[in-house]
Formats: structure tokens, sequence, C-alpha cells
């Protein structure tokens, strides 16, 4: 059995697809979304009834280390998950599995999922 914590947040920011093709050019320039992220951090199983990580202080502390709107300005969706993927698991445990959705207007999007790395860590199983 795997568990998961999910967090959920929403920000305003600009974005762009700078190469995008000719048919698609008016994404080249930037233009405003709302960002819908959901980031999910996988979670010992044995601790069921216990918070191994602060659910609520995860994606604010996000949130003081990237500028989200120069972030979300420089790369597509598919990257920025990325990127919160690799954060959430530098801070809380490469062992955990990591997913990361986030949406234009909580229409369109991504999804990046990083398995964890089979080392254990507070009692994780591997």
């Amino acid at each position: 059995m795997k568990v998961f914590a999910i967090m959920r947040t929403r920000y305003v920011g600009l974005h762009a697809w700078p190469d995008a093709p000719e048919e698609q050019a008016y994404l080249r320039s930037p233009h405003r979304h709302v960002f819908h992220v959901k980031l999910c951090i996988e979670q010992p199983a044995e601790q069921l009834n216990g918070r191994n990580v602060e659910y609520h202080e995860v994606l604010a502390r996000f949130k003081e280390t990237f500028d989200f709107d120069d972030w979300s300005r420089q790369t597509s969706c598919e990257f920025m998950a990325a990127d919160l993927c690799r954060w959430a698991q530098h801070h809380y445990g490469s062992w955990r599995e990591v997913s990361c959705r986030i949406m234009e207007d909580g229409e369109n999007g991504a999804k990046v999922i990083i398995p964890g790395d089979d080392t254990t860590s507070s009692g994780a199983a591997t």
C-alpha cells in the first residue's frame, strides 16, 4: 500500500511558449493563467495517523523558494511540475514517490511522477 499527502494551491501568473509552432503563434507572447497546482508526496504507510510532512507548510515553503511569476513565465507546465517534484524529493526525501499536476486555468496542463529511489528513510518500507 502507498499513502500520499495531497496539497493543492492556485496562483496567477504569466506564461509563454516562445517556440510555439506557427499555428499557435499567439502562445509565444506572455498571457495570463490561473495555475492550479496539486502535489502528492508519498508517506510512510505505517504512519497513517501521523503527519510525516506538515501538509499546510509544504507549498508555502515552495512559494518562498520560487518566484512563481518569474518561474511560470520562463517554462511550460511540464517543466514546472518536474521542478516541483524534484524540490519535494530534495526537501522531504528521495525515497518518496512524488507527483505534481499543474493545470492552466484548471483545464489543460501536465502531470509528472517521479518514483522514489528505493532507499529507506524514516522507517519507510521499500
